[in-house]
């Protein structure tokens, strides 16, 4: 976590504000998962008229860090900088598939800022959209599950069988046959 070295004037400032918080309205949808959720422009309304009262604003810069093996990550640093200079704030890795184009960045931008805001204010999150930004493939899973898929009107429970098994020609092994892969996008704005 990012912080000042003090947080005795934006504490009770936040918990002020967390008080006159809304809940992020969930008026987009997700046609894949048959799913609505709060895009970035829910999120902000429900959480930056609570906090400019209180003398806070918000601050989202894409900015990078070192990983592990040296290279670099794009970030996007979210911090609540207090009237008095105080702040607090976070990190969220800015994750998006390879060699994507400008829309696929400013997809993985825009969730960067939807989840880095909602974590840091601690709005409510329910959302299960993200597969764009993080290159995530969402495909069938080969052995037998059982899925819960809720909507806001119904819950349902579905069971998948694993497909088929085949022999290769070479080893004469048993290998599972993929699905087709589907992928999911997210808005860039």
């Amino acid at each position: 976590m990012l912080k000042s070295d003090s947080i005795v004037k934006i504490a009770p400032a936040l918990v002020k504000a967390q008080k006159n918080m809304t809940a992020a309205t969930k008026d987009s949808s997700n046609p894949y998962f048959k799913s609505k959720y709060a895009d970035l422009s829910a999120v902000i309304d429900a959480c930056m008229p609570a906090l400019n009262a209180e003398g806070i604003f918000v601050s989202q810069v894409v900015t990078s860090r070192a990983k592990p093996d040296g290279s670099e990550i794009a970030t996007l640093e979210t911090l609540f900088v207090h009237e008095s200079g105080e702040f607090v704030g976070s990190q969220t890795d800015i994750i998006m598939k390879p060699n994507g184009n400008a829309q696929d960045y400013g997809s993985a931008v825009s969730y960067a800022r939807r989840y880095g805001l909602q974590a840091l204010a601690g709005l409510k999150a329910a959302d299960d959209d993200g597969n764009s930004a993080s290159g995530k493939v969402v495909t069938s899973s080969p052995v037998k599950t059982e899925t819960k898929v809720e909507t806001t009107t119904q819950a349902a429970t579905t069971k998948t069988e694993a497909p088929a098994a085949s022999p290769t020609p070479a080893t004469g092994a048993f290998k599972r046959k993929p699905k087709p892969a589907v992928v999911q996008q997210e808005d860039a704005y």
